[in-house]
């Protein structure tokens, strides 16, 4: 047969004076696609694999694998999934990606307890030592008698029991003049005085 050049060429009916184009109506069963097939069956094979919103049911991982409708998307619960290494007990679920099966949930992690022997990367330190540590968090064994009591005043001076703790007197002091004692400088304190100023 030879090649066919398609064209789209409009068809028109005249009816009393007036011209109507005519829209030729077909089914989907009537269209085929050129590999033979009609559009009909090709909108029904797309619904088939797009189908779904329901979990199928099977006893157990040799009933999923034995489906004979494996596709893509494909949705199962299984109700002893043990045959699987990674399940240890009880019901998993499993998706289809055309290939494989994927596991996408577990019975028994649904009512999850953690085991802290069980657990991996835990800290090394027993659990009641991490516990006793919780509990210490902020104790001091002189808390009561010593940190609760130091405080500090307006001028920033350290108090302790409410009494400053120095007498504000200072062990080295510095003036311009050796005629001006610093006031708060302590008895047998050290004096500094600048010669630059004084000439002495």
């Amino acid at each position: 047969m030879p090649e066919a050049t398609t064209i789209t060429t409009p068809l028109y009916q005249v009816v009393g004076g007036k011209l109507y184009k005519i829209e030729l109506e077909t089914s989907a069963a009537q269209v085929t696609t050129a590999d033979g097939s009609s559009v009909q069956a090709r909108l029904d094979a797309l619904v088939a694999a797009t189908s779904g919103g329901t979990v199928r049911v099977v006893a157990d991982i040799a009933a999923r694998d034995a489906l004979p409708d494996k596709k893509s998307g494909l949705d199962v619960w299984v109700r002893d999934a043990t045959a699987d290494p990674t399940v240890d007990s009880g019901a998993a679920r499993y998706l289809c990606d055309g290939a494989d099966w994927i596991k996408t949930a577990e019975a028994e992690s649904m009512d999850l307890v953690l085991d802290w022997t069980l657990l991996r990367n835990k800290p090394t330190s027993a659990v009641a030592d991490i516990d006793d540590a919780v509990g210490k968090r902020h104790e001091h064994g002189n808390r009561t008698e010593v940190l609760d009591k130091l405080t500090g005043d307006d001028d920033g001076n350290l108090l302790f029991d409410g009494k400053r703790i120095d007498d504000g007197k200072v062990d080295v002091a510095f003036t311009d003049s050796a005629d001006a004692i610093p006031a708060n400088l302590r008895d047998g304190g050290l004096l500094l005085v600048n010669t630059a100023v004084t000439g002495a």
